[in-house]
């Protein structure tokens, strides 16, 4: 089966990177950034601490969600998903990226890729959760529209994007 076209783009630093769709054929790479990635449990639980529980995790998001990859050459470093409720045309987001690479304008790649295809896809809305104390992801977001739409200042907090009216 072919690759999906990869898009080229790069961090802040001009180091060339590379973002694309992806599928279940990338589930043993997804795991390997899942398994590296630190700390666990960061987001929501997520990525979860125990293997097992992760690689299911993995596996889940790939079968239900549209599913995006950041690379550097062929190692896949980031991921975001789209994780669509047709009946609500909505949908929520999830982007990680190993924090080596965080901090460097990447988030916004995958995350224009993940509200591209949330356009194709004309859902009216997406939300996520981000941990209040994730003061460069809310940056991000917000820079994309994500407005709060809660009052919990303690943890988590749910945002969300308007895409049509």
């Amino acid at each position: 089966m072919a690759q999906p076209p990869r898009v080229s783009c790069q961090d802040k630093t001009g180091q060339a990177f590379a973002a694309a769709a992806c599928g279940p054929e990338l589930c043993q790479a997804l795991w390997e950034m899942y398994d590296r990635f630190e700390p666990k449990g960061w987001a929501q639980g997520l990525p979860p601490h125990d293997p097992h529980t992760r690689h299911a995790w993995v596996e889940a998001v790939l079968a239900k969600g549209h599913n995006f990859v950041l690379y550097r050459e062929e190692e896949v470093i980031g991921h975001a998903a789209l994780l669509p409720d047709t009946r609500r045309r909505d949908a929520e987001l999830i982007v990680f990226l190993l924090p080596a690479f965080q901090n460097r304008g990447l988030g916004s790649a995958l995350t224009q890729l993940a509200m591209d295809k949330a356009a194709e896809l004309g859902l009216c809305k997406l939300f996520l959760e981000v941990a209040a104390r994730n003061t460069p992801a809310i940056r991000l977001y917000r820079k994309f529209r994500f407005e709060f739409c809660d009052q919990d200042w303690e943890s988590e907090r749910v945002m969300v994007c308007t895409l049509v009216d």
